[in-house]
């Protein structure tokens, strides 16, 4: 079985979230009925879903994957800001790549922590 490379996984994470991101921004009139606070809630649980799921993904030491899918949002975000050029909300982008990679990272370290304390088959 073929292992695909770490920049290999990172580049296909990075497209398909960055197109999630840009099509959730120019659809945003899709979600003006949601309430800020459930919006904001789906959005983190989202995010921390993405995040777990580029964890277990990616493969070698718990840093360099932490590392991997705390860097995919901020990669992100420049991307967008550099597509999605808004001149009312310029900087909005960059400031938004902390709290978007903390919510990665939280979902990094829970992937992290139940690949720790999962069950181990029993040694034959």
């Amino acid at each position: 079985m073929k292992v695909f490379p770490n920049p290999m996984k990172f580049a296909v994470i990075l497209v398909a979230f960055t197109a999630l991101q840009w099509l959730a921004t120019i659809n945003a009139r899709l979600f003006a009925t949601i309430p800020p606070e459930a919006l904001w809630t789906g959005v983190a649980l989202v995010y921390a879903l993405v995040g777990a799921i580029a964890y277990s993904w990616f493969h070698g030491r718990v840093l360099v994957r932490l590392l991997l899918v705390v860097a995919l949002p901020a990669i992100s975000n420049l991307i967008l800001m550099l597509v999605l050029d808004n001149p009312g909300y310029s900087g909005l982008m960059v400031l938004l790549i902390v709290p978007y990679a903390i919510v990665f990272g939280v979902g990094a370290g829970i992937a992290a922590w139940a690949g720790m304390h999962a069950k181990q088959p029993p040694a034959r």
